[in-house]
């Protein structure tokens, strides 16, 4: 898979390299395998997991190419982790040839000593490797630009403001909003915008603020409880009662051990902030023993009692995102109806050019009107164009990139079918979904659309506009050129 370049290498502080080291290890990858993968020498590989005078840096290409093998390799692991005991000695035997059996051995070896703590902490290390570095006796000002691709550092210059954060910074200021929903397209930049609520409020006098990640919740096929999830919640929150130990309390005794730390630990607190993120990965992958609306309901009893006026909650601000798999589920929940809506809308083209700017891309007036019309603003997928400019693309060749929709542009449109079969369940394929939205977008449209089609886009419709894959109005729907070309290359 070829990635899109960039412009200058990567600086891998000696800290990532050594914690990237112990990641191979964790994945029984061997140096050899890596370079393979990426397609480079095993000495590049070699010196660039080096420290000190010895250590280089990857071409960009090169770098992200690293962590998408690195991601790959997890993901082989959790699989592994989910198989039966006869499917893992099948596992084994895989390969063939010889060193092929020895990877795949690895492989399964690696998988099954890796716990649920360790999977988490190897997902976040292998994202980290995504933010560029200060490079070496630069200044505390070095500006840091964060490549596309998992949530912009909130020290990252080329995160684009909109219309939602000064909305988020004047709830948190005058506490005119105790509950807030955010909702953005498919890869839109909440868990972005959510890493600045938590910096804000933290940066505040007197204010208690904590951000939960849910993604690192469970691992991937990990069976999880009701009891699990709060207990998690409860932790990251910083519950410290000995009841979260106790398996034989039910979920209603657990939210009581919240409540009484609660009293306590808010009480000299000006203002408490909560920000909830990544909720998609528990609605994706709760099981049928799981209700996670269990938690939208809690979050919406935490938004009562803070109308009521009742201490502590009446200093509480909440804030959760609730985008693909999670708004799918959730959106009709008393807690996603009631909170006020923060909307991450795609970029506007004066927004779209403040991303080329902050890139130091240059590019004029006609140009940024046509990215606007590839993409429509989506912030993710505008980003990745203007990093493939800035590594010396021409757009011409950076937009014939987008329309074959390669590399990190196919990553996005694979994530955006998968919450679409999320969003239609076994009701209707994916395929049949967006016959329906072409038809629909067509300018003019050809022909009526039967009563199937119209049923489907009646019952769709929202969920593919939050999503991000359809724009303008429900019955004036516009899809940009690049979903274009996607759904033209699925149907046919």
């Amino acid at each position: 898979m070829v990635m899109l370049p960039m412009d200058g290498d990567i600086f891998l502080s000696d800290d990532k390299r050594l914690r990237l080291q112990v990641i191979l290890k964790q994945l029984g990858m061997r140096q050899l395998e890596v370079a393979e993968a990426v397609g480079v020498s095993p000495t590049a590989i070699s010196r660039f997991l080096s420290t000190g005078a010895e250590r280089i840096n990857l071409a960009p290409q090169n770098h992200l190419r690293l962590v998408e093998t690195l991601k790959k390799r997890l993901v082989e692991c959790r699989a592994v982790k989910a198989m039966r005991a006869e499917e893992i000695a099948a596992r084994r035997q895989q390969g063939a040839t010889d060193q092929e059996r020895d990877r795949s051995k690895a492989l399964v070896a690696a998988a099954l000593a890796l716990t649920s703590d360790s999977i988490k902490a190897c997902e976040s290390a292998i994202s980290d490797l995504l933010v560029e570095n200060p490079l070496p006796g630069s200044t505390a000002s070095q500006p840091i630009l964060a490549t596309p691709g998992g949530a912009v550092g909130v020290k990252a210059v080329n995160y684009v403001r909109r219309p939602a954060d000064k909305e988020m910074e004047e709830i948190l200021k005058d506490g005119r909003s105790p509950a807030s929903v955010v909702i953005g397209p498919i890869q839109g930049g909440t868990s972005s915008f959510l890493q600045r609520v938590y910096q804000h409020a933290s940066e505040m006098r007197d204010c208690w603020a904590r951000i939960v990640h849910f993604e690192s919740a469970f691992a991937q096929g990990e069976k999880f409880t009701q009891l699990d999830l709060f207990r998690f919640l409860f932790r990251e929150i910083g519950v410290t009662s000995e009841a979260l130990n106790n398996d034989n309390l039910d979920v209603h005794e657990m939210k009581d051990a919240f409540d009484d730390w609660a009293e306590t630990a808010w009480r000299e607190s000006a203002r408490i902030v909560m920000v909830i993120d990544g909720l998609d990965e528990i609605f994706r992958n709760a099981g049928a023993q799981t209700d996670p609306l269990a938690l939208t309901n809690w979050f919406q009893a935490l938004r009562n009692r803070t109308g009521s006026g009742q201490t502590p909650y009446n200093k509480l601000a909440l804030f959760v995102a609730l985008t693909g798999a999670t708004w799918s589920a959730a959106h009709a929940s008393p807690y996603a109806s009631q909170a006020g809506a923060l909307e991450l809308n795609k970029f506007t083209p004066q927004e779209l050019a403040d991303a080329f700017k902050r890139l130091d891309v240059e590019i004029d007036e006609q140009g940024i009107e046509d990215v606007y019309s590839l993409f429509h603003g989506h912030p993710y997928l505008s980003q990745v164009f203007a990093w493939s400019m800035r590594g010396g693309f021409s757009q011409q060749a950076a937009t014939q990139a987008a329309l074959n929709v390669a590399s990190r542009y196919e990553y996005h449109w694979e994530r955006m079918k998968s919450e679409i079969k999320t969003l239609v369940g076994d009701n209707h394929t994916v395929t049949r979904v967006l016959a329906v939205v072409a038809k629909v977008a067509a300018q003019p449209r050809p022909e009526p659309l039967g009563d199937i089609d119209g049923t489907i886009w009646l019952n769709y419709r929202r969920g593919l506009h939050t999503f991000g894959l359809v724009d303008g109005t429900y019955n004036a729907p516009t899809i940009c050129q690049f979903y274009w070309a996607a759904i033209k290359k699925e149907l046919t």
